[in-house]
Parts: C-alpha cells; sequence; structure tokens
C-alpha cells in the first residue's frame, strides 16, 4: 500500500478513502471503502486514512480476498496490537487445521451463513485429523473466532456484512469444572501445608512449586497469573494480592510477563484472611534469600527468571499421581476447587466472579452453574412449608 492514501469529500462535504486492493477472478475491481466524517480538513482525513489503511493487514496491504489469507493477516495484526501468545496459537492452528483444509481458495465477500453452517457441520463429522469427529467445543472455538475476525473485516471494509452471525451456531458442550472432593483436598493440604509453613525440608524447586499450588488454591488464580505475582504486588495491611499480569510463553522463547492479564475484569484485588498473609510473608521472606530474587521478579522463581506454567502444570499432574488424587486433576482445578468451596459455602455468584476475575457474572455460572444445584434446598424447604399451610 502506497505511503499516501488518497483521500476525497463527497456531495456531503465528508471525506472517505476508497483503496484499490486488485481484482477477482471476473476481472471486477476490489476495493476497500471507509468515510471519516470526524475529520475536518483534508489533511486530518489523511492521518485518520492512513491510521486506517495501516491497520488493514499487519503489513500495511491485502494481499487478496481469499479467506484464509485474510485471516493470516488478521491473525498477525492481532499478535502485534498484544493478543496472547495462546490464544495466537489456536488462532494459527485453527487456521492450519481446519479452516485451510475445508475452505481453501474461498473467498471472504462470496462465502454465505449457509456454507459456514456446512462448515460447521462438516467439522463436527470429520474435522479431526485423522476424519473422525470434533468435540463441538473445538467447533464453537473456531466459529467464534471466525465470526471475530469478520466483524473486524466489515469494520474496515473489506466486506460488507458478517455472514457468521446467521450462521447456525454450533452447540457448545456444557463441561462441568473439575474440583477436587473433601477427601483429595485434606490430602492436598497435608502435602502443601507444611512445606509452605517451612516445616519440612524440601529441594527448592518442589518448595516454590508447593507454594504455587498453594496460592492457586486460596486464591482462585489462574497459573498464569500465581506465576506473575511479584513481592510488590502483596499488600500485607490491606489484606490482599493484586493481579495485574500473567506470565505467558511465546514457543521455545523465555517466558515473560504480560502486564494485562486475560481480559480487562482480569486485573483484580484477591482478598486473604490474616493466617493465609503470614503463609505469604513467611515465603516472601525465604524467596529474598534466593539467587536473582528481585521486588519486580516473580515470587514463584527462584532463579531471577518467570516461572513457567507448563512447568507448574507437569509438576501438578505428577503431584496428582503421587498422592493418588482424582487423576483427571490439573492445576488449573486448584482455581475450580476454590470456586466450588466458596459457592459450596454461601459466597455469592457476582463477588465470586469479581474474585476469579471473569468479564461476567453470566459465565460463572456458566462454568459453575451445576455447584449451584444442591443450593436450592432452601427453595424446597421454604415451598413444601408454604403449601403444606406454613407447617
Amino acid at each position: 500500500m502506497a505511503a499516501t492514501v488518497p483521500v476525497k469529500q463527497d456531495s456531503r462535504g465528508v471525506w472517505y478513502s476508497r483503496i484499490y486492493l486488485g481484482k477477482d477472478s471476473k476481472g471486477k475491481k476490489i476495493q476497500a471503502y471507509r468515510s471519516f466524517p470526524e475529520a475536518t480538513s483534508e489533511a486530518d482525513a489523511r492521518v485518520a486514512a492512513a491510521i486506517w489503511a495501516s491497520d488493514l493487514t499487519a503489513d500495511g496491504r491485502v494481499r487478496s480476498t481469499v479467506l484464509t489469507d485474510m485471516l493470516a493477516d488478521y491473525i498477525e495484526m492481532r499478535e502485534l496490537n498484544g493478543a496472547s501468545p495462546n490464544s495466537v496459537k489456536q488462532w494459527r492452528q485453527f487456521l492450519r487445521c481446519y479452516i485451510t483444509r475445508f475452505l481453501r481458495g474461498k473467498r471472504a465477500d462470496e462465502l454465505t451463513a449457509l456454507d459456514f453452517t456446512r462448515f460447521n457441520g462438516v467439522l463436527l463429522r470429520h474435522g479431526s485429523r485423522d476424519g473422525k469427529q470434533l468435540s463441538p467445543n473445538t467447533v464453537n472455538a473456531v466459529y467464534q473466532f471466525l465470526r471475530g475476525a469478520y466483524r473486524y473485516f466489515v469494520s474496515v471494509g473489506l466486506v460488507e456484512t458478517n455472514p457468521l452471525l446467521a450462521a447456525v451456531k454450533p452447540y457448545r458442550d456444557q463441561d462441568e469444572a473439575i474440583a477436587l472432593e473433601e477427601d483429595d483436598v485434606a490430602i492436598l493440604n497435608a502435602y502443601l501445608d507444611p512445606i509452605v509453613s517451612f516445616e519440612v525440608e524440601v529441594g527448592d524447586i518442589e518448595r516454590r512449586n508447593a507454594f504455587a499450588a498453594w496460592l492457586a488454591l486460596h486464591t482462585g488464580a489462574r497459573c498464569g497469573e500465581v506465576c506473575a505475582v511479584r513481592p510488590k504486588d502483596v499488600y500485607q495491611k490491606r489484606g490482599y494480592i493484586h493481579i495485574g499480569g500473567t506470565v505467558v510463553e511465546p514457543g521455545n522463547e523465555a517466558p515473560y510477563r504480560k502486564e494485562k492479564p486475560k481480559s480487562s475484569t482480569s486485573r483484580r484485588n484477591i482478598s486473604l484472611v490474616p493466617e493465609e498473609l503470614e503463609v505469604i510473608a513467611r515465603f516472601m521472606a525465604w524467596h529474598e534469600t534466593q539467587k536473582g530474587s528481585a521486588r519486580d521478579m516473580g515470587i514463584a522463581s527462584i532463579d531471577g527468571t518467570w516461572a513457567r506454567p507448563s512447568t507448574l502444570s507437569s509438576w501438578f499432574k505428577r503431584l496428582v499421581e503421587k498422592l493418588d488424587l482424582d487423576r483427571q486433576a490439573t492445576f488449573h482445578t486448584l482455581r475450580h476447587t476454590h470456586a466450588s468451596w466458596c459457592l459450596a459455602h454461601g459466597i455469592d455468584v457476582v463477588t465470586l466472579s469479581e474474585r476469579l476475575g471473569h468479564s461476567s457474572p453470566a459465565i460463572t455460572i456458566r462454568i459453575y452453574g451445576h455447584m449451584l444445584q444442591g443450593r436450592d434446598m432452601a427453595a424446597a424447604e421454604t415451598f413444601y412449608k408454604a403449601i403444606q399451610g406454613g407447617v
């Protein structure tokens, strides 16, 4: 795309830009259009047009209107704008494994809602690499990715409509969050508590890992968030820790702290009781004696580098086997366990949603709704007494 983006005024005096993108297979011109009603001069319009044009794709130009090409540019643009490395990795997998396989060569502006409904059906029937069924949740995730990408294409004038809005939305399985039962929690606590309280001698790495698991269980924080907690994020006098970042692992590169967690609501304060804060203070005192310790480095780090979430996850799976816990348990199960125990002891959904950093209570209900079902006993008893005449 040229450095100077052409702008013109329409009959109403509104500045606009129309960019030529080549021709389709029938020789018809392909153009992207955007108006700039806020521009008060040609100079303002040129600045706005340049920003718009540079954001069309990551490299400032549209290679084609073929869906796979546009999606590749979209993913690159999102990556440059700070999208999570894990999300970028997943999107590229969707593009490579599913979209390119079944929609290769298709033009984004010619695909219809029916095309995407059929595409969803193909994925459900034989979308996996071995030609077998693809899980409904994976198909739904691909649908959500395409819907978001088309929303962007419409916003920058690359296509006129978003066909995903009218396509049949794939059914999503309602997987129940796995939480540790009381017996397993007791076994886990019996292992973790003596380590984080320095009542037993263990290796430095084992102590670090045990503390990370203890912190996740007591706060409901995600694994990456636990790895990102720094000494300066612990507010002893105020009684909380601040979750303001997450640790990500971009491929084989060194892990780093991403200042924005999973979403804007993920940035939060998690209250703790004095006894829990005392455990954290004791651990931080030990942490300060470790090589590479610093206030701007994670307290789950013992060598001056950010702890890898994948390392903690692998360690926890080995611990599950060692302690003979529920074999389905993962490090993320600690978050689910924290949530389920909060609900079981009367914490309302709104408060729990804020504590977990969900974008809305609806997400909390979707994930943990099955855990709320037993709490309607009071309603059952009230109704029964009422229908019996208050007896």
